[in-house]
């Protein structure tokens, strides 16, 4: 008697205790065997999706963009940074170079005063084309090491991370 006396003097209060530290063992780790697996399947590189890429059999719309290449220029058969046309104070920005007159077959050109005229002549405006080979192999380079420098990667914290509070 006073043995079963001793085992219930506290009430049954050590094993509930103990009762309770294996279910919070066992809960720990189920969540760990369900939640690894979902962790590691959020961080792998399987999901990352391809950088855009382009082709030289493709037809490109003129100004089509693509990041880390830029804009497409049809007439020129190439990307380049800046859009067709594009005008600030140096001019208008066609073909990699700045220029004093805006390309007026371009039906999207916006003239800003001055004398107007066609910078290439009479011929109608090429709208689309296909890249040359060698401009395709330069976009998809840009592209790719655009998209791998835009990735994010899942983690916790900013461990990784150069920047400091005071910088």
């Amino acid at each position: 008697m006073s043995r079963r006396h001793d085992i219930y003097a506290d009430g049954g209060r050590r094993e509930r205790e103990r009762a309770s530290r294996d279910i919070k063992i066992y809960l720990l780790a189920a969540a760990g065997a369900v939640g690894l697996p979902i962790l590691m399947s959020q961080c792998s590189d399987d999901d990352v999706p391809p950088s855009p890429q382009v082709s030289s059999g493709q037809v490109y719309a003129n100004n089509s963009f693509l990041p880390g290449a830029g804009y497409y220029h049809a007439p020129y058969h190439a990307w380049f940074p800046l859009p067709y046309n594009q005008h600030d104070a140096r001019g208008w920005y066609r073909g990699g170079q700045w220029r004093q007159q805006p390309d007026d077959r371009d039906p999207n050109a916006v003239s800003y005063g001055g004398s107007s005229g066609s910078s290439a002549g009479s011929s109608s405006f090429t709208s689309t084309s296909k890249p040359t080979p060698e401009a395709v192999a330069q976009a998809n380079r840009a592209a790719s090491e655009h998209h791998a420098s835009t990735i994010r990667r899942g983690g916790f914290g900013s461990s990784g991370s150069s920047r400091s509070f005071f910088s």
